[in-house]
């Protein structure tokens, strides 16, 4: 039975929430009035390693399980849910994968996205698997004209088309779908940008920087700021996911703290009208963190470790509220 977060059986400790992992951004501003929304949060599943480092997470609803790339290791692996331990899905050997940067699902059509790339920033690589299988369909690396590339987050459209945030330019490359290859889709003038999420209108995604949100149509190819009411301040957000409608977003704060924030759009996607805080209590800003929705549960990802013993990672299930 799910219970309030404070009450949860086997809720992980602390410390372990103060490991919740994302992207370092900048801070946003205390804003003590935005109204709170309470959730129920339980565990979704956990596991051990000593030298992991996340690169990505999505949800299999299907199988009910949770995908997640390893970075160093140039793997995948899944827990099912409520489970206590990992295993491989696919490995670099067989997939061609370099350091697993991200990934996402195409729901619609039961393939597994993953891109993967050098850590020193050169080449880059788009992997299409089969999810339930985890076997690999196609690859599509990106063409040397496009030199060093960076791929920090991937999203998915409804229509197919798998778009990448590469920070090193920065810039988004997309593959639509049914193309043969990767092309830049468009040039970022926003500051660091770190995470990408598709809209609930096809063919828009949305790019969380430095100083707030962006929108892009990827039929225009044009980017334009995300509009919002005067005090609100949309900067600061260093994982951006969506659920129906809204935008939910990890938000940094000038305390060093760290809330989750749900953004209501107005009807064309422009803008932001509403924003409420999540109350669900997150690590401090700077730390890594990955994030997936599986259907309107939105799962996260966090570590812990004691010492010298192996790592402990939990998987927390966040139950939004409509």
């Amino acid at each position: 039975m799910n219970r309030p977060f404070n009450t949860a059986p086997g809720a992980p400790s602390a410390a372990a929430l103060a490991a919740l992992a994302a992207l370092a951004a900048p801070a946003a501003p205390a804003a003590p009035e935005d109204p709170i929304e309470p959730v129920i949060v339980d565990t979704a599943g956990h596991f051990s390693s000593p030298d992991f480092a996340p690169g990505g997470l999505a949800c299999d609803g299907v199988s009910r399980r949770f995908v997640f790339g390893d970075r160093p290791g140039r793997k995948l692996r899944v827990v099912t849910d409520g489970g206590d331990s990992s295993i491989d899905l696919t490995r670099g050997e067989s997939a061609g994968f370099l350091d697993v940067m991200a990934l996402d699902v195409d729901t619609t059509r039961g393939d597994l996205w993953v891109v993967s790339a050098e850590a020193d920033g050169g080449s880059a690589t788009l992997h299409r698997l089969q999810l339930v299988s985890g076997r690999v369909l196609n690859g599509y690396q990106a063409p040397a004209a496009f030199a060093a590339v960076r791929p920090v987050d991937l999203a998915v459209t409804a229509s197919g088309a798998v778009v990448i945030l590469d920070a090193a330019r920065p810039r988004l490359l997309v593959l639509r779908a049914g193309a043969p290859a990767l092309e830049v889709l468009a040039d970022l003038q926003d500051e660091a940008p770190v995470s990408v999420a598709a809209g609930s209108r096809d063919g828009v995604v949305y790019v969380a920087h430095r100083n707030g949100l962006s929108r892009v149509d990827l039929r225009t190819r044009s980017v334009t700021p995300l509009g919002a009411p005067a005090r609100m301040f949309l900067g600061g957000i260093d994982r951006l996911r969506r659920h129906a409608a809204e935008l939910i977003g990890m938000q940094a704060m000038a305390d060093g703290s760290r809330r989750l924030v749900r953004l209501a759009l107005d009807a064309a996607g422009t803008a932001v009208t509403r924003l409420r805080v999540v109350g669900v209590p997150l690590p401090p800003a700077g730390t890594p963190a990955l994030a997936a929705f599986c259907g309107d549960t939105l799962a996260i990802l966090t570590g812990e470790k004691a010492g010298t013993a192996p790592t402990e990672w939990t998987l927390l299930r966040i139950r939004l509220a409509p």
